[in-house]
């Protein structure tokens, strides 16, 4: 972990080449113009927010803001790596040190020096280390209205393991949707969307273009 002049938490140079040196030269964690013409307007003051994904903090520092409460964002991340930087920077929110998946189970985890939020799971364990998958559905939460999904290929699966907590609470769901990804996991962007229209959501691509590889993103609301 290395701090920067502006005292946020970045990776070290030789384990993330692209975003945390974004962020470094930046000289904020919310870099993304995407953020704030995409994904704030979906999210409302006292909004309890779901970071799927949270890489070092970069949406979830954003997301916390707009809510108003830290206790209100929830921010997933199973790189170590990464944990400890978001444990730095979002030290109030609720962090959870695991990866999202359909079960509860074991996986192995890679991480890519040269762009380490692109860095994934999967079930082989050649050059990773073990972490732990939950599903979202195990936590029961009474409320979600805000998630973001970018699980690097995941994204079917945690949305299968949160189901129940969205047709019980509806929330609005933006996903980042990358073909290869979806692939590796082996999903695909079909059955993605079969799975959104199964939980009766209606979607539409607000960056890229809809079923265009490589890589689009989703703004998902419910009917």
């Amino acid at each position: 972990m290395k701090i920067t002049s502006h005292g946020f938490a970045v990776l070290d140079d030789s384990k993330d080449a692209l975003l945390s040196r974004y962020c470094e030269n930046s000289g904020t964690l919310i870099h993304d113009a995407g953020i704030a013409v995409h994904y704030l307007p979906l999210i409302k003051a006292g909004d309890v927010c779901i970071d799927a994904g949270a890489a070092i903090g970069d949406h979830t520092v954003a997301y916390i803001q707009k809510a108003g409460d830290p206790k209100l964002v929830h921010a997933f991340e199973c790189n170590p790596l990464m944990v400890e930087c978001l444990m730095h920077n979002c030290p109030q929110a609720y962090i959870h040190p695991f990866a999202l998946s359909d079960r509860h189970e074991r996986l192995w985890f890679h991480h890519l020096n040269e762009n380490a939020g692109a860095s994934y799971v999967d079930g082989n364990e050649h050059e990773g280390i073990q972490v732990e998958a939950v599903t979202l559905d195990s936590y029961e939460l009474p409320k979600v209205d805000f998630i973001k999904w970018d699980l690097e290929g995941y994204e079917t699966k945690g949305i299968r393991g949160a189901s129940k907590t969205i047709l019980r609470c509806r929330p609005v769901m933006m996903i980042e949707v990358i073909e290869a990804q979806l692939n590796r996991a082996g999903s695909s962007v079909p059955e993605l969307l079969a799975l959104l229209k199964e939980l009766r959501y209606q979607y539409r691509a607000v960056i890229g273009e809809l079923g265009v590889p490589p890589y689009f993103e989703l703004q998902c609301n419910p009917l």
